[in-house]
């Protein structure tokens, strides 16, 4: 049994809005790793943990929208939703969060070491000033 107009065009509308929640999810991830220096094996596997998420997402939608077939239209309206959202609203915002996170972690850095100073300077005797030295 083929797909009426209107169940057609469900599925492409709502197609946008599966691109858009995929866009959420990458974007989450990407300032996670942003924030955070990954190492090469916790990339992989988020990224991995990424594709299967992405995957099932796309196969419950098929089955819910299109009689579990993969069509070309909602695939379309994945990715057109997907870059738009990318190349308009989630590298802007990302590059925006890595911004406002180096500048914490820069004040907090200046903070301790302030805190450092001072601590060395006024809270060891001159005992362990001496002792501290020798070791140097």
């Amino acid at each position: 049994m083929e797909l009426t107009t209107a169940q057609q065009t469900t599925a492409f509308l709502w197609s946008f809005v599966l691109g858009a929640a995929i866009e959420i999810v990458y974007f989450v991830g990407s300032v996670l790793r942003e924030v955070m220096s990954p190492k090469r094996i916790s990339i992989f596997l988020s990224d991995m943990v990424f594709m299967i998420s992405v995957f099932f997402a796309n196969y419950l939608y098929a089955v819910a929208f299109t009689e579990g077939k993969v069509r070309f239209y909602t695939v379309f309206g994945e990715m057109v939703s997907f870059i738009i959202l990318y190349f308009l609203m989630g590298r802007t915002i990302k590059c925006c969060v890595g911004m406002a996170f180096r500048k914490i972690k820069k004040m907090t850095a200046a903070f301790f070491y302030i805190i450092t100073k001072y601590c060395q300077k006024n809270l060891l005797s001159d005992s362990h000033r001496s002792k501290k030295s020798d070791f140097l």
